[in-house]
């Protein structure tokens, strides 16, 4: 048997005093941000377990842990792009609202990268499972270490191969949107997407749906002209300033005929296009049409897209975990639920 770790062997791989490290990890508050950040991560790194966390929590002479019934969903608070924090709010509310169908509670748990993660209920054996929406490895290798898991809505890696993970199959929605492109005429189009990575180490989704388009339209025969797409640092700042600038540049191909289409990764690029064009005079669809994607929990109005149900997402997900949790043995490790095209009434024919 491997030996268990403690609160001596935690302070002394910290560096810090026992009094430190203990105060820390029971949720004093008397610490500066650097010192707490860095208590957790050492914690986390030995998969430290507190002596305590039996409380009741484990049954007779056997050890065998009781279940809580207890989860946690754990997502990543980015403050990056304009839609992303307001898609993880609502996640964190209907989540909750959908587990209780399972017969489980949900603790939910808004991870800002910048603070460290601190996760008492994990660390105390109080939870059975969670359902994981950030691609950040070594919060997924932390959780996975001490309880179930399966990823929701996370970049596909390499690094996740042994975890359940559920996902959007970008593949096959990309590839109805070009195909229904080509059989309207279409055959030059245009793609906007964000280059912009938020941090080290960490994996844009939408670079993964830019690589995924573009296929799907060498798949369908139609051409992505690279001089009238924009592939940029989108942010919040910067999302209304790139949309007018990029409206203008691509207006003149549009008049011309030489774009005909406009494909992108989000519906919300496609708000704002919109808007820019009618107000440079262009008409959607008629001069040019916009489609994307979109997640969420009902098809959007304005835009065509190939819309993702988020509410079967999350249905999935819970699924899969109480599966786990319950000792079933895992079939498919990754799941993926397929789009289905939602008119918005901006995709016409070709000029």
């Amino acid at each position: 048997m491997s030996k268990r770790i403690t609160i001596r062997d935690v302070a002394q791989s910290a560096g810090m005093s026992l009094a430190t490290v203990s105060g820390v990890l029971n949720g004093e508050t008397r610490f500066s941000e650097k010192t707490t950040k860095h208590v957790w991560e050492v914690a986390n790194r030995l998969n430290y377990m507190p002596s305590a966390s039996a409380r009741g929590l484990r049954s007779g002479v056997s050890g065998e842990r009781v279940k809580t019934g207890i989860i946690m969903h754990i997502v990543h608070m980015s403050n990056v792009v304009p839609y992303h924090d307001r898609a993880q709010e609502t996640d964190v509310y209907r989540l909750s609202w959908q587990a209780r169908r399972h017969s489980l509670f949900v603790i939910p748990y808004c991870y800002y990268r910048e603070a460290g993660f601190q996760c008492p209920p994990l660390l105390n054996d109080l939870i059975d499972g969670a359902v994981i929406g950030t691609p950040h490895l070594e919060i997924v290798n932390t959780v996975k270490a001490k309880v179930p898991v399966v990823l929701m809505d996370v970049p596909f890696s390499m690094d996740f191969v042994d975890v359940p993970i559920v996902n959007i199959d970008h593949r096959y929605g990309f590839l109805c949107a070009m195909n229904e492109l080509k059989k309207r005429g279409h055959r030059r189009v245009a793609l906007v997407s964000s280059s912009f990575m938020p941090e080290e180490n960490f994996t844009s989704g939408e670079t993964q749906v830019k690589k995924t388009i573009e296929d799907a339209a060498q798949s369908a025969g139609l051409e992505i002209m690279p001089e009238y797409s924009l592939c940029d640092s989108i942010t919040a700042a910067n999302h209304d300033a790139k949309m007018q600038e990029y409206a203008r540049r691509v207006a003149p191909a549009v008049r011309r005929g030489q774009v005909s289409a406009i494909v992108a990764p989000h519906i919300f690029y496609h708000l704002s296009l919109k808007k820019e064009f009618a107000e440079l005079g262009i008409r959607v669809p008629e001069d040019v049409s916009l489609i994307g994607h979109h997640l969420g929990f009902e098809a959007p109005c304005g835009i065509t897209c190939m819309f993702s149900d988020r509410e079967a997402l999350i249905e999935m997900s819970l699924e899969l975990l109480r599966d786990q949790i319950d000792g079933k043995k895992i079939r498919c490790y990754e799941n993926l639920l397929r789009p289905v095209l939602a008119d918005g009434g901006t995709l016409g024919m070709a000029k």
